[in-house]
C-alpha cells in the first residue's frame, strides 16, 4: 500500500509540475518539478528510500529527455559543431586528466610501498 501511495504521490506532482509549467512558460518543467519534489520533501516530511541507480533511471533520464525532446531542432542543427567541438574536447580533457591522476596516484603508491615494505617494492614495481 505504501508503494502505491509514494507512485500516486509522485504522478500527481509531476502532473502538477506539468500544469505549472504552462503558466510559467520561461522555467523549465524539470526545474518545477524538482522544486515541488523540493517543498514536498521538506513540508510535507515526504521520505522515500531509493537507490541511486533507481532515482536516475526513473527520474533524471525522462526530465532529460523530455527537455531535450522540445529542444528547437533547428538551433539544434545549427550548433552542431559546438555541441560537437566540446564533446570531444571533454573526453580528451577527462581522459588525460584521469590517466595523469591515475599515474601520480600510482607513482605515490609506489613510493610508500618502498618505505614501508622494502623487500616487497621490487615485486609490487613489476606488477604495476
Amino acid at each position: 500500500m505504501e508503494l502505491l501511495q509514494t507512485i500516486v504521490g509522485l504522478t500527481s506532482l509531476v502532473v502538477i509540475g506539468n500544469i505549472l509549467s504552462h503558466f510559467l512558460k520561461r522555467v523549465p518543467v524539470s526545474l518545477i518539478q524538482i522544486s515541488l519534489g523540493l517543498l514536498a520533501a521538506l513540508f510535507l516530511n515526504v521520505h522515500i528510500e531509493l537507490d541511486t541507480e533507481w532515482f536516475l533511471l526513473l527520474f533524471i533520464a525522462p526530465l532529460l529527455y523530455s527537455d531535450a525532446w522540445r529542444f528547437p531542432k533547428r538551433e539544434l542543427w545549427e550548433l552542431r559543431g559546438a555541441i560537437f567541438g566540446n564533446a570531444i574536447l571533454l573526453v580528451f580533457l577527462t581522459t588525460i586528466l584521469g590517466a595523469l591522476l591515475f599515474m601520480d596516484s600510482s607513482q605515490s603508491y609506489r613510493c610508500r610501498s618502498h618505505l614501508r615494505l622494502p623487500r616487497y617494492c621490487h615485486q609490487l614495481t613489476q606488477l604495476l
